[in-house]
């Protein structure tokens, strides 16, 4: 993969095929998920080019960039990411919304994971984020899903049994069992059974 990935890279070229343009998206996808050193610093160097310069990620690749790059970001980054999310209007731009709001899932650093979460339920909101109601679930099964290793999981089950009560009502639509086929591990069992 990493010799595919150099000949491919993170950047869209004019004139190419659109199967390369393909085979880029997943490329970033999983060699970024795997921790491929090149690959989360390429991604990197983009968000500090979006955030420093505001060059748009082109847009073949906007989804998987979004979340390979903040994967590794830094706490300033993140929330620059997360503010432009909610500068944008709820119902008009769904699409870009949706896209930002599960790379901002794939973050690896539980504290921002956990401040994400706890945006979601009125009690722990105090930026007073106006989400969705489908964003609201959108987060919580991103982070369960998203994160390297089982790291998101643990992030995702700490909060939902932390947060029992006012999750059941905060997300009343959300399929719980199919938190059930994310868990992997005997902590994780052993967390929800002692809950």
């Amino acid at each position: 993969m990493r010799n595919v990935y150099d000949d491919v890279g993170v950047e869209d070229v004019s004139d190419e095929p659109p199967t390369r343009k393909r085979i880029r998206q997943n490329l970033i996808r999983y060699t970024c998920q795997l921790g491929h050193v090149h690959c989360l610093s390429d991604t990197n160097r983009r968000l500090r080019r979006l955030v420093d310069s505001g060059q748009e990620f082109h847009q073949n690749v906007n989804e998987v960039l979004t979340c390979a790059s903040l994967r590794s970001a830094n706490r300033h980054d993140f929330h620059f990411m997360w503010n432009r999310v909610m500068s944008h209007p709820h119902p008009g731009e769904y699409f870009l919304r949706s896209e930002s709001l599960l790379g901002l899932t794939c973050s690896s650093s539980r504290q921002l994971l956990n401040e994400l979460l706890r945006s979601t339920l009125n009690s722990t909101n105090t930026d007073n984020f106006v989400y969705g109601g489908y964003e609201r679930t959108q987060i919580l099964l991103g982070v369960a899903t998203n994160a390297l290793d089982d790291m998101g999981m643990d992030v995702a089950l700490e909060f939902f049994i932390e947060n029992a009560v006012e999750a059941f009502h905060t997300y009343p639509n959300f399929p719980y069992n199919y938190l059930s086929t994310f868990v992997r591990s005997a902590n994780h069992i052993d967390r929800v059974s002692e809950s």
